[in-house]
């Protein structure tokens, strides 16, 4: 359908940027950068910019551009800060560039909304999955694992149960 409709009217913003996100999907990383970069030339003050700044992000990453990708990535989290599509790749932009510690706040604003569920079926390279997990185990569970250690003193009285 995206085909057909870029071949009908060729400068659809909408139809570019649903076509990038059909070509992340579909891993033609440097057709759907393209069509995220012009959807987002026709309107540069779109409303869905962040999310193709992400898609940006993501097909720079499948195509080994990871400072690039970095750079889209930070600028999309800015609008994006609990989005976890977007929050994944920038924790495996950050883990690619040997920015480990960089990476462990993002990984851990993932984590506390609910895991990794949602983005798999965007980002389906193992071994963007592989940098992905290993962060999330890094830097999410110790945090996760001393929350749930926290006691509470007991008010004087109180049943031991």
């Amino acid at each position: 359908m995206i085909e057909r409709a870029l071949e009908i009217h060729p400068a659809s913003g909408a139809s570019l940027f649903w076509g990038g996100w059909v070509d992340i999907a579909r891993a033609k990383p440097a057709r759907a950068i393209t069509r995220f970069e012009q959807a987002l030339r026709m309107n540069p003050r779109s409303a869905v910019r962040p999310q193709a700044l992400t898609g940006i992000g993501l097909g720079l990453l499948a195509c080994g551009e990871v400072a690039r990708a970095r750079t889209a990535l930070r600028e999309a989290v800015q609008y994006l800060p609990h989005a976890p599509v977007t929050l994944a790749a920038l924790v495996v932009a950050f883990t690619l560039n040997g920015e480990e510690q960089e990476a462990a706040p993002y990984a851990i604003r993932l984590r506390a909304l609910g895991g990794t569920r949602s983005i798999d079926a965007i980002i389906r390279d193992p071994r963007m999955r592989a940098v992905l997990d290993t962060a999330l185990d890094r830097y999410a569970r110790p945090q996760a694992d001393k929350a749930s250690l926290h006691t509470t003193p007991r008010i004087s009285g109180e049943s031991s149960r």
